[in-house]
């Protein structure tokens, strides 16, 4: 998925945060089960990632949580591979693919909402000196 610069935090519901954290834990632990030593990276990344998103959680005061694009890319990305690498069950992998998408979704969204605002920033008359 590309991710657009211009855009470098991403409001989403902190269910949906919840959601990810508990997809993103599940996902770590299916790993360890299946003793599989070529993912050891990808663990640190996904409980730092759970981390952090855990942080902004309680940090914020809102019905959303900020998060930075890059994390936000990065979990869908593990979750991804993990529902098509057939990690764990069957409610799990449904789960990974739900949550990815729900991700991606709000980048895309947050992406597109950002170039309209560009696109009306750019069509407004340049002021004149006199």
């Amino acid at each position: 998925m590309a991710v657009d610069t211009a855009v470098s935090s991403v409001a989403i519901p902190k269910s949906t945060a919840h959601q990810t954290i508990t997809c993103l834990g599940a996902l770590i632990q299916a790993h360890r089960q299946a003793a599989r030593p070529a993912v050891a990276q990808a663990l640190g990344e996904m409980a730092e990632d759970s981390r952090a998103l855990a942080g902004s959680l309680q940090s914020s005061g809102h019905t959303t949580v900020r998060v930075p694009v890059a994390t936000l890319t990065r979990i869908a990305a593990h979750l991804t591979h993990g529902a098509q690498d057939e990690v764990g069950s069957e409610a799990l992998q449904a789960a990974l693919w739900r949550t990815a998408g729900r991700l991606q979704r709000w980048i895309a969204d947050a992406a597109a909402q950002e170039a309209a605002r560009a696109k009306t920033t750019d069509k407004r008359p340049a002021r004149t000196r006199g």
